[in-house]
């Protein structure tokens, strides 16, 4: 009969064994398919080039003047020169450098990073013009934060 509680126990450990490893690879797979975690470079302010924005002004429209990314993906634009805020959503391609940011249902645009110069230029398709952001304040204004909320 000694046997026989050994043999359970060790049933038993394996059995966990296999339960917990489960559990890890799942976890792990999970953590895989996480979305990209935003560089802390990114995060804050970040304005378009007077150049850009004058030249936006000037044909009539309204410039996107600055963008905000906060700490847990969320972001903001400020559109001038009637300020009109917007709440974005914000995704990071670590691979390629690229920060994509959508209003709603629009297309999205993506802005390759440059960290050696600290920009962020806007690829230009046909529903995104191609421009120019420059890092600004590295935090966020209490305002947009809570916008963003």
């Amino acid at each position: 009969m000694r046997g026989q509680p050994e043999r359970c126990c060790a049933v038993t450990v394996t059995k966990i064994a296999r339960y917990l490893s489960f559990i890890m690879f799942a976890l792990c797979i999970v953590h895989a398919n996480a979305a990209a975690v935003i560089p802390s470079d990114l995060f804050g302010e970040w304005l378009l080039d007077k150049a850009d924005f004058d030249r936006a002004v000037m044909a009539g429209g309204m410039g996107i003047y600055a963008i905000y990314i906060t700490t847990d993906g969320a972001g903001a634009a400020i559109l001038a020169p009637i300020r009109v805020d917007v709440k974005l959503s914000v995704a990071y391609d670590i691979t390629a450098r690229l920060l994509t940011l959508s209003v709603g249902r629009e297309k999205p645009c993506d802005l390759r990073y440059d960290s050696t110069v600290k920009t962020l230029k806007v690829q230009k398709t046909e529903t995104c013009e191609a421009l120019t952001f420059r890092r600004g304040r590295a935090q966020v204004p209490d305002d947009i934060l809570e916008m963003v909320k």
